[in-house]
C-alpha cells in the first residue's frame, strides 16, 4: 500500500495500477476531502503518526514542502516503511546526516529510501546528455530550462 501526498505521484502509481492508495495525509482538510471524494476506500488524516501506525502500510511517498522532507522520511523509516521522497531529501548538513543515519539503520531492516530524480534516468534526457558530452552540438554557452507538467484535476 502507498501513501501519496503528491498529485503527480498519485496519478503515476495508482493510475497505472502499480499501487493502492491506502492513506492520504495532509495538513489541509480541503485536500483530504478532495482525495476522499475520489478514492472512498482511502483513509485520510492530518496526523502523520496515525498513518505510520498502520501495520498494513508498506511504503510512503513524501511530496511535501522541502523543509519537512528529512523529518518525515526519518519518521517513516523508523516506523518500518519504505520511503520515496521527492528531492531534495534534506536542505542542510544536519538534515543530510540525519537521513543518512536513518537510511543505514533502515538497510539493516530491509527498508529503502529512494529520492525522486525526475530526469536522471529518462532515456531521451540521457541521450541528450550523451550528445552534449560527445560534442555533437558544439560548445554550450547558456541553457534555458523548460518544463512541461500535466495539470490533473484531482
Amino acid at each position: 500500500m502507498i501513501l501519496s501526498l503528491g498529485i503527480f505521484t498519485l496519478l503515476s502509481l495508482v493510475g497505472v495500477g502499480f499501487a493502492a492508495l491506502a492513506w492520504v495525509c495532509d495538513v489541509s482538510e480541503e485536500t483530504r476531502e478532495r482525495y476522499a471524494g475520489r478514492y472512498p476506500d482511502t483513509r485520510a488524516t492530518g496526523d502523520f503518526g496515525e498513518m505510520l501506525g498502520d501495520e498494513t502500510l508498506d511504503a510512503v511517498v513524501i511530496a511535501t514542502p522541502v523543509p519537512t522532507h528529512y523529518d518525515l522520511a526519518k519518521r517513516a523509516l523508523e516506523a518500518g516503511k519504505h520511503v520515496f521522497c521527492e528531492k531534495p531529501v534534506a536542505v542542510d548538513a544536519p538534515g543530510v546526516r540525519s537521513v543518512l543515519a536513518s537510511t543505514e539503520e533502515a538497510k539493516k531492516r530491509g527498508l529503502s529510501l529512494v529520492s525522486g530524480l525526475c530526469w536522471r534516468y529518462h532515456t531521451p534526457q540521457r541521450a541528450t546528455y550523451a550528445r552534449i558530452h560527445e560534442g555533437a552540438i558544439g560548445e554550450i554557452r547558456a541553457t534555458l530550462p523548460v518544463g512541461v507538467e500535466a495539470s490533473p484535476s484531482l
